[in-house]
């Protein structure tokens, strides 16, 4: 099969395909049922485990289960897009290193800005608020796209944008790879694989308790996929073997269940996108394709607003979702965030149009200065070497950092043996935790709860499991689970629960309080024994 190049209106199409993957995938993989994590920037063999078992037990959700667990992988298609387009450009026009970087952030830059301007805007619209101290410090480091090198601020404040410290990087290095790729084929683009996989796997291996910064969000984590799309753009026309399509399905699987081939699974899953991608250029499209198409590369010229605003729109849906979810409410809400987002990014792009051209006026006015200043001439091979020595050691002096003293995480752990009797007359809630308070910020931690329960009403609508943290009335988390009987739950019979919730806290919530907490929604009859609860960061 025969490399067709990619068009700009099926460009469109792939990012359309990506930002919609990513904007459900955001949404849902904080509801329910699937919603214990997926292997995107940790590995769990675990997750596909039970991404399997749900498909099969919970069939409506299929939509909710697919982008849950799979929906991040449309990242890679924006940087493969990203590669292939920058090549593409760059056989037309060769430009210098400085000349490409400065075109790069004048459109990087705006995107980014439009997305913090709406940020504010949300926040104080919505959560009646002004940002505080620690989110001005998170978007300062945001607008130097150094976030994703440090201690866990790469996903802070809204986590979608960690992207852009990584496109940043990219954007730095492509004159560089271009060059490689362009004189030494494939030959470079395994060299360059050769040597991310290394740094990945020292990462992931060697540096286990690295938790505050991952090079998965950082350059080494994605280079390849990157790589490939300039690499597929340099060999158009060229003859490519389907074996490798299958080879590239059998990683992805196989990265899924092991993690020694976990860090294969973004470039073989990239790979098998645009080899089926390439197949479907090869046939005649019917009109119900064209009409798909259409709204696609609709979509995805509004693909880059749209994942600058959609992150921070999730809040209000995920709280909606959460609440007695079902498939089918649980697809209204997709829908109704997807549209919004919409509206949302549309406004935006008007914004962003407008920043655009403030930056191009501000660039020429530069530029015409330096013109005038001619005194230092430092060749781009130059700068290039100096970057990638200044970004190599300063992600080794971190890694370093981290390794050599690693966090001793937060585990708090309750154990009340007790029975406990809650039932028409007592109280709905049963606090497990109440008002723990953290002693720094937090983002990614893990309950896991256990207890032993014993109904004596014939109801089978068991309590849900809450975690919650507030700060002036407000939700800074709120996360519910349902507990289902594996077995009819007989009245007067006990019988055993356990539950792993994946906590993801958004603001910040140092010396807020922490509640667990079983909610009894029905005022029945139920005892608890044997409660076990464990909190710690992940």
């Amino acid at each position: 099969m025969q490399i067709r190049t990619i068009s700009k209106d099926n460009t469109n199409v792939i990012k359309g395909i990506a930002i919609l993957s990513i904007m459900l995938h955001n949404l849902f993989h904080h509801i329910a049922p699937m919603n214990i994590g997926e292997n995107e920037f940790y590995f769990s063999a675990n997750l596909v485990k039970e991404f399997l078992h749900l498909i099969g037990s919970e069939p409506f959700e299929i939509i909710n289960i697919l982008f849950s667990f799979l929906g991040h992988y449309g990242v890679q298609l924006f940087i493969f897009i990203s590669g292939y387009g920058l090549a593409m450009s760059m056989l037309k026009k060769n430009s210098k290193w400085m000349t490409f970087v400065v075109d790069r952030l004048k459109k990087l830059y705006p995107l980014l800005l439009t997305g913090i301007i709406v940020y504010i805007l949300w926040t104080v619209v919505y959560k009646v608020h002004f940002i505080g101290n620690y989110e001005w410090s998170a978007l300062k480091h945001k607008l130097l796209f150094i976030h994703t090198f440090l201690p866990n601020e790469g996903l802070s404040i809204v986590g979608p944008w960690w992207f852009f410290g990584l496109i940043f990087q990219l954007y730095l290095f492509f004159p560089f790879v271009y060059k490689l790729i362009k004189k030494y084929n494939s030959r470079a683009f395994l060299i360059i694989c050769l040597i991310c996989y290394i740094w990945i796997f020292i990462s992931q291996y060697f540096y286990v308790n690295l938790k505050e910064v991952d090079l998965l969000q950082n350059i080494p984590g994605h280079l390849p996929e990157f790589a490939f799309g300039i690499l597929f753009a340099l060999n158009k026309d060229k003859k490519i073997n389907n074996i490798f399509g299958i080879l590239a399905a059998v990683v992805f699987v196989l990265g899924n269940y092991f993690h020694a081939l976990f860090p294969f699974t973004f470039l073989s899953i990239t790979y098998l996108c645009m080899w089926a991608f390439n197949s479907s250029l090869l046939k005649k499209e019917n009109v119900d394709k064209k009409y798909v198409k259409r709204f696609l590369a609709y979509f995805g010229s509004l693909s880059m607003v749209l994942f600058a605003v959609h992150g921070f729109m999730r809040g209000p849906f995920n709280a909606i979702a959460s609440t007695n979810n079902n498939f089918g409410k649980t697809l209204f809400v997709g829908f109704l965030f997807v549209v919004s987002a919409l509206g949302v990014a549309i406004a935006a792009n008007v914004l962003y149009k407008f920043l655009v051209k403030i930056f191009d006026k501000c660039i020429i006015i530069i530029r015409n200065g330096l013109n005038k200043i001619r005194n230092i001439n430092i060749t781009s091979t130059v700068v290039n070497a100096i970057l990638i020595i200044a970004l190599f050691v300063s992600t080794a002096l971190v890694t370093i950092n981290y390794a050599i003293i690693p966090s001793k995480g937060l585990i708090v752990e309750v154990d009340p043996t007790e029975q406990i009797y809650l039932g028409e007359s007592s109280k709905l809630y049963l606090h497990l935790i109440d008002n723990f308070q953290f002693e720094k910020r937090q983002r990614y931690m893990v309950a896991t709860i256990s207890f032993d329960i014993k109904t004596t009403d014939k109801l089978t609508k068991l309590p849900c499991i809450v975690c919650s943290i507030s700060k002036n009335n407000k939700n800074l988390l709120w996360k519910s689970i349902e507990i289902k009987s594996k077995t009819k739950l007989n009245s007067g019979e006990w019988e055993t629960f356990s539950a792993t919730i994946k906590l993801n806290v958004y603001g910040n919530p140092i010396h807020q309080p922490f509640k667990c907490y079983l909610y009894n929604s029905k005022n029945a009859n139920f005892e608890y024994k044997n409660i076990k609860f464990k909190l710690e960061e992940i």
